[in-house]
């Protein structure tokens, strides 16, 4: 039983995918845990999410705009082009049975990435001293007892991040229940995930989809690394690089078993079959294992990489998806020749 509830900050990046974000946003706010608030951030969306999400939150009846708008961007260094943050706005439970929770909604003005974007939120999220950021998702949906479920794991387990066990939006099909980072290097992604006991059980390696970060092990990367999660990679693979840094640092990873994220994939990134994915997936793998692997270990991953990315590569080709095998090739080039940030 907890006696002293963490808090815990929820980020939430949006991507040209509102209808997305505010299915997650609400599953959140159904939460059943007595002390956290959320962080929407649209990451420069050149489509209408931004004033979508804007007129829901300010046209709920138990959703209050607290604070004028300001353009927080300047916070951020982030390029200046008129685009606001919309402020701070308080969910009120309608019985009135518990505290208000606080949404805040920023807006980045352009695209920085998965990694960007959600460096942005935990910035935010650091500074109103929250002891947990939790990044979900915009294709996410999380039950009622998932934010109580998932604090009980941090505070048993003392893990630095914490992650839950991802199913498909059925509920029927398993997709992560943590992994190896050598085997999540690789991708093997045919393997079939194993089913954990207990109410949490330590991995190498958190899937990102919902992944919980402590206070301490963020503050600890920012002054070790200058960055919260990996702007070089821009999107695909965070949770590889964190997995292999804390395991580096001697930090815990969890997951717990009875906190439950159904998962779209990748419904804010253009799917997860798509030549971006392929690219990114690819490209970032290489970057990871040429910082953390050494020696014949890295042999045997450069060995074992190439061989199952030309094989995939040759099946796309094959099926005249001409631009997956193209973007896979690219991803393994760009990964010797160290390149980073956007591309495609």
């Amino acid at each position: 039983m907890i006696t002293k509830y963490p808090k815990i900050s929820i980020v939430i990046l949006n991507w040209q995918n509102w209808s997305d974000t505010l299915k997650c946003l609400q599953s959140v706010l159904l939460n059943n845990y007595p002390k956290y608030d959320c962080i929407v951030v649209d990451n420069g969306s050149n489509n209408d999410s931004e004033q979508i999400i804007v007129h829901w939150l300010e046209n709920q009846e138990n959703i209050v705009n607290k604070y004028s708008t300001s353009n927080e961007g300047k916070a951020f260094n982030m390029r200046q082009n008129g685009r606001r943050c919309y402020g701070n706005y308080e969910y009120y439970y309608v019985d009135k049975s518990r505290s208000p929770i606080h949404i805040t909604l920023l807006q980045t003005g352009i695209n920085l990435g998965y990694s960007g974007g959600n460096n942005v939120g935990i910035e935010r999220a650091l500074k109103s001293s929250c002891d947990y950021v939790l990044i979900l998702n915009s294709d996410t949906i999380v039950n009622q007892g998932f934010v109580l479920n998932i604090a009980k794991a941090a505070l048993d387990s003392s893990a630095s991040v914490i992650g839950g066990l991802i199913k498909d939006s059925s509920g029927k099909k398993i997709l992560a229940s943590g992994e190896s980072l050598f085997k999540n290097c690789l991708s093997l992604g045919f393997l079939k995930p194993r089913i954990p006991k207990g109410l949490w059980c330590q991995t190498g390696c958190v899937n990102g989809s919902a992944m919980m970060l402590s206070r301490t092990m963020l503050i600890q990367r920012k002054n070790q690394l200058g960055h919260y999660l990996n702007p070089h990679l821009f999107m695909f693979c965070e949770e590889n690089e964190i997995g292999f840094w804390c395991k580096a640092q001697g930090l815990k990873s969890i997951i717990s078993n009875n906190s439950v994220v159904f998962h779209k994939v990748s419904g804010s990134s253009a799917g997860a079959y798509s030549s971006m994915a392929f690219y990114y997936s690819t490209r970032n793998r290489m970057i990871i294992a040429k910082k953390y692997f050494k020696g014949p270990k890295l042999w045997l991953f450069y060995i074992s990489f190439f061989l199952l990315r030309f094989m995939r590569s040759s099946y796309y080709f094959l099926l005249r998806k001409k631009e997956i095998a193209h973007a896979i090739l690219l991803g393994l080039f760009d990964g010797v020749k160290d390149v980073t940030g956007p591309k495609l």
